[in-house]
């Protein structure tokens, strides 16, 4: 039982205090929680926490009834407001609470997306500046978490804590967790570590210990605080980051002196909160020392670049019941499962000769400009040597050193130049009256690398930002893409992904992870001139974009040799099926979970069957080749005479229909759709099981089997091994997928058959080797094949009897060859005809059926204490920056 939910056992115990004296004991406190929410379990909830007693009910409420809770901090300024809006826009919670309006009801819970049922608390990630990745937490995590910390520092029912940090930042809310999970008392204070309050407050309700980070040291310091501490205080903690050695050391002092308790705790959002413990001897001061794991916990070193365990340095690994599930970044990602075993924490340390722990740096705080390497903390603390005080930030593209002091900028500069050794093109030095800091006090290196960009002139420029959109509405068929768009949330697919990935690449050097899931705005703010190419010759390509024309180059070499001579290579078309599972997963799960979902089939027939109908008019006239209804129909791989097998190469365009059309059916079902939207993953096996079974039943009803049998039953399965493949994220689910792939295609084909020897090396290359660095030319050119693929596949007929049987060029090669160009001139002939289509037909001043995503509609806003529905007009949110009018979007993820 989690500690929340065991409240009750610390009855005739007081939880909190007020700093104005207000109190409100356990009992009391689960009873109030429990009448916040009416929200079925599972239902995921936005909380505007700060420290005060509405917010701990709240807080406490939402976890008693096992409502996933989005934390994010209280506050009436616009950051705060946007940042409460993007929380909303991407995890779509059914309610928000606040301490200004209490419950406010956003949605029906219904409509809410579905949440793993272990998801209990998603927190910022650790220097979260504003964007809306989130760090899942377990219930038990949570839970582990607490009573680990409450262990470490031998927390008792007697103890009283003081908060000094707001509920929203994970060490803050660790606090509170870890008294009550002791049956403490924590005394809830709002103001700040310098008001003369706070140690009043210390004193008229006796506290026993308060936490603070650097910054908070550092103005108690300045304050004079740490010289007189108050009498009932035991223990002082600090965490979130590292303190600086000299302050250390006279804290741990002065703590000393005055018979206090100092202890150095070290941790991370991503492992809830606090993971390793030291107890300061200011006598033996290790600078970085984090001392042991937590109990629970085990913490070891691995090299940061391979992985692989080291002895005495490296990164730095925490193992525990308390690791994260994992990211969040979307509605969808809330019913993900458990990813994690192992946090690698990102810092690099030392193991010391005692077994305790030493940071000595950040790996995210080297950067490689040119391929030299700076360390970011060196830069400093050798500045700090010379006198500066200073901070540093950067990327690979640009280095940037803040200073306090405007005299110190040319010592700066010249250390920058000289030392670092980086062009004036690649460093920035700057002046501030503050450094920017977070609201935990740490250094906001974001902002600051911002603040860089923007005075070295590395900002997006207006014609980057208007090729990326133009380039991003041409692959998708669109007039336009506005800020809040994504690919996915377009209606992307497997085809249009290949011109908008080259795309991007063009305009950034690079294509981000999961870019198809960020939105042009997010798109385009990584649109800078600085952002540097490792080598501008060359272009990462994902990696199924190589194997669609490697795989239609081998059903044409098939084509061409003909049985028995084709035996070695034969797989292409498997091959195509396993990336079509792929990417009906990656590109349009989120439809076919949706209520758009019909709109799959509908694209299919636009962007397939169309161009299918159409090429076959051309059959007709340049080949002997025959067709009747069937074919016509789509069902000529089930219905042909084996005998004649006319137009029998075409047997995958209608496979794939009935594939995606079975898969849509089955996911409309509400059973099935629910475990699709908490995991994808798992409902991978049923689907292959499934298929499976269809097969063995297909293969039964059609004894004796024809020598190629194209009947859909017979491929199903590999769409869904394609489907598992995309779903795959970690290592042991990807090398699952390996496997079973071999299983399943020995046992269909045989082990040493072309067949299941291309289809694991398809599905291999998927999840070992996602993206591949080619040569820009060869880039545009696979891209390009990749494209028109679809189109070298439907016409592949005419250039073999073109060139084979009319020409008697009966070589691989040149018929290889021939396939994929005229494929290539057949796909730009069809898209400058659909462009003219287009064109004609808005002159007309109608409509062209492109593909539908999202588009804005009209909404009410629906204040949840209010009685009535206040309509609300569409506006431009640009035109409405105090946010009186929006506009709102239909729910971009599954719906039900």
């Amino acid at each position: 039982m989690t500690f929340w939910q065991d409240l009750e056992r610390h009855a005739g115990r007081v939880a909190f205090v007020t700093a104005a004296g207000d109190t409100l004991d356990y009992a009391a406190l689960a009873c109030a929680a429990d009448a916040v929410f009416d929200l079925p379990r599972g239902t995921p909830v936005l909380l505007a926490l700060d420290n005060d007693l509405a917010a701990m009910i709240a807080y406490l409420g939402a976890l008693r009834r096992g409502l996933p809770a989005i934390v994010t901090a209280a506050g009436d300024t616009t950051a705060d407001r946007e940042r409460a809006d993007r929380l909303i826009a991407a995890f779509r919670p059914a309610a928000r609470w606040s301490s200004a309006r209490g419950t406010e009801r956003l949605r029906d819970a219904g409509d809410a997306p579905a949440a793993h049922p272990g998801l209990a608390l998603l927190l910022s990630t650790s220097g979260s500046t504003g964007a809306t990745k989130l760090v899942r937490l377990s219930a038990r995590a949570v839970d582990a978490n607490a009573h680990a910390i409450a262990a470490s520092l031998a927390l008792t029912p007697d103890e009283r804590a003081i908060t000094t940090l707001p509920p929203g930042y994970a060490y803050g809310l660790s606090v509170i967790h870890s008294h009550l999970a002791a049956g403490a008392t924590t005394i809830l204070y709002a103001g700040s570590v310098v008001d003369p309050a706070f140690r009043a407050v210390i004193e008229r309700h006796r506290a026993t210990s308060f936490g603070g980070v650097p910054h908070s040291y550092e103005l108690l310091d300045r304050a004079g605080f740490l010289d007189s501490l108050p009498e009932s205080l035991r223990t002082l903690t600090q965490a979130g980051g590292r303190l600086a050695p000299e302050l250390l050391t006279s804290v741990a002092r002065r703590a000393r002196a005055a018979g206090k308790r100092f202890v150095v705790m070290y941790g991370q959002t991503e492992a809830v909160a606090r993971i390793a413990t030291l107890d300061v001897d200011p006598d033996h001061v290790v600078a970085g020392g984090i001392g042991r794991a937590i109990p629970g916990g085990t913490l070891t070193l691995v090299d940061p670049e391979t992985g692989a365990p080291a002895m005495t340095a490296g990164e730095l690994v925490y193992t525990g019941p308390n690791v994260m599930m994992g990211y969040a970044e979307a509605a969808v990602d809330l019913a993900r499962g458990h990813e994690l075993t192992a946090l690698r924490t990102g810092d690099l340390a030392e193991r010391l000769p005692d077994g305790a722990y030493r940071v000595t740096g950040r790996r995210s705080r080297f950067i490689k400009p040119f391929g030299l390497r700076v360390a970011l903390d060196e830069v400093e603390q050798r500045l700090a040597a010379a006198g500066v005080s200073a901070v540093a930030a950067g990327d690979d593209a640009l280095l940037v050193v803040a200073v306090l002091a405007p005299g110190d900028v040319a010592t700066a500069e010249r250390f920058v130049a000289d030392e670092v050794g980086l062009p004036a093109s690649h460093r920035a030095v700057l002046a501030l009256d503050a450094v920017p800091r977070l609201a935990s006090g740490k250094v906001d290196y974001p902002a600051l690398l911002a603040a860089g960009r923007a005075a070295a002139g590395a900002i997006r420029t207006a014609a980057s930002a208007g090729a990326l959109r133009a380039a991003l509405a041409a692959a998708l068929g669109r007039d336009r893409v506005e800020d809040g768009d994504s690919f996915r949330s377009l209606a992307g697919d497997s085809l249009s992904y290949v011109r908008a990935s080259l795309a991007i690449e063009e305009v950034l050097g690079t294509l981000p992870e999961r870019w198809e899931e960020l939105t042009v705005a997010r798109i385009e703010a990584l649109a800078r001139p600085t952002t540097a190419r490792a080598d501008p010759g060359f272009r990462w390509v994902a990696t199924d974009v190589l194997l669609r024309p490697a795989a239609i180059a081998l059903v044409v070499a098939s084509h061409v040799l003909g049985d028995p001579a084709n035996r070695a290579i034969k797989g292409g078309a498997l091959a195509l099926m396993i990336l079509a599972g792929y990417g009906l997963a990656r590109f349009q799960s989120r439809r076919l979970l949706g209520s758009a979902r019909w709109g799959v089939i509908r694209d299919y027939l636009l962007r397939v069957i169309a161009p299918y109908w159409a090429i076959l008019l051309f059959y007709r006239v340049l080949t002997p080749n025959r067709f009747g209804w069937e074919t016509l129909l789509l069902l000529g791989n089930i219905v042909h005479d084996p005998g004649v097998r006319t137009m029998a190469q075409f047997w995958f365009i209608p496979a794939l229909f009935h594939c995606t059309l079975a898969l849509l059916l089955l996911l409309a079902l509400p059973p099935v759709r629910r475990r699709a939207e908490r995991s994808g993953w798992a409902i991978g096996f049923p689907l292959l099981s499934l298929a499976l079974a269809a097969k063995i039943v297909g293969l039964a009803l059609r004894a004796p089997l024809p020598v190629d049998d194209f009947s859909t039953d017979a491929w199903a399965y590999a769409i869904a091994l394609g489907w598992l493949a995309s779903h795959a994220e970690i290592g042991a689910q990807r090398w699952t997928v390996i496997l079973v792939t071999a299983l399943v295609t020995a046992l269909d084909w045989g082990a040493s058959d072309s067949h299941a020897l291309i289809a694991e090396a398809v599905v291999a290359a998927l999840l070992l080797t996602p993206r591949v660095l080619v040569r820009r030319e060869v880039a545009a050119v696979l891209g390009y094949l990749a494209r028109s693929s679809l189109f070298a596949y439907l016409t592949q007929g005419i250039t073999i009897h073109l060139l084979r049987d009319r020409l008697g060029i009966d070589g691989v090669a040149p018929n290889v060859v021939a396939a994929l160009t005229v494929g290539a001139l057949a796909y730009a002939a069809w898209e400058q005809l659909m462009r003219r289509l287009r064109d004609g037909w808005r002159g007309r001043g109608r409509r062209w059926p492109a593909r539908r995503g999202v588009s804005p509609v009209c909404r009410p806003s629906r204040p949840a204490l209010a009685g009535r529905l206040t309509p609300r007009s569409c506006h431009n949110p640009a035109a409405s920056p105090d946010g009186s009018t929006t506009i709102r979007r239909r729910p971009r993820s599954p719906g039900r």
